[in-house]
């Protein structure tokens, strides 16, 4: 049964799903979004965007989980629980991270 949107605030909130969250996002960002050398200031090419938030992520990693948890949540909303990793894995929410990742990129 899916989420409800109840269950979605609570379980998107929860320390243990941000902290699943913030590993994803790290590994995405050093895996797919940074460049070897910053991007300039003016490169407004999607690469260009994902590196320089690619960047803010690895200083601040904890407070972007925070701001990511709830879109990675709602993206995730056809499962059944979010804090039980037998049922959203971890592959799960590094999927969800990867597919909500550019919405972030004017931040």
């Amino acid at each position: 049964m899916a989420l409800s949107y109840a269950a979605l605030a609570q379980q998107s909130a929860d320390e243990s799903f941000i902290q699943r969250v913030e590993y994803a996002l790290l590994q995405d960002v050093n895996a797919n979004r940074l460049q070897t050398l910053p991007v300039a200031a003016t490169d407004v090419t999607a690469t260009g965007y994902a590196d320089r938030l690619g960047r803010k992520i690895v200083a601040d990693p904890h407070g972007w989980a925070v701001l990511f948890a709830r879109l990675v949540a709602e993206n995730l909303i056809a499962k059944a629980n979010l804090l039980d990793p037998a049922v959203t894995t971890d592959g799960d929410i590094f999927s969800a991270v990867s597919a909500v990742y550019p919405k972030f990129y004017t931040l």
